[in-house]
């Protein structure tokens, strides 16, 4: 039986992602907390509904299923976790639907380790 190994090619947008994300679990266990990641927004809707989980912060470009979707399918669960939606650009009219239908906020991209540590402290 061969051993299969899947191989990617990161991009510097994504090596960027991976180090805030590195500094975000760092933030969230100082403050106490755990960070769970995913490279797929299936397997975390699939996951989320095992997990006690406060906050939910989502790109909106992402594979398979946007931020959005993600955002109201989440929402849809469990309407205390409080969720962001992470973007560069900003639709209004889709902000204010997801507003309406109880996400918490949004992050402007590119945001900083001190946006994420005022999400987790508030």
């Amino acid at each position: 039986m061969k051993n299969k190994f899947a191989k990617e090619i990161f991009t510097e947008k994504q090596f960027e992602f991976f180090n805030k994300l590195e500094k975000l679990k760092e933030i969230f266990e100082e403050l106490g907390g755990v960070v769970f990641s995913f490279n797929s927004p299936v397997k975390a809707l699939k996951k989320i509904k095992s997990l006690n989980i406060d906050v939910a912060i989502v790109d909106f470009d992402m594979p398979e299923i946007d931020g959005e979707e993600v955002i109201k399918q989440i929402l849809e669960f469990n309407p205390n976790i409080k969720t962001y939606l992470a973007t560069g650009f900003v639709d209004d009219s889709k902000l204010n639907d997801l507003i309406r239908k109880g996400m918490t906020g949004f992050l402007s991209k590119p945001y900083g380790i001190s946006d994420i540590r005022e999400i987790i402290e508030n």
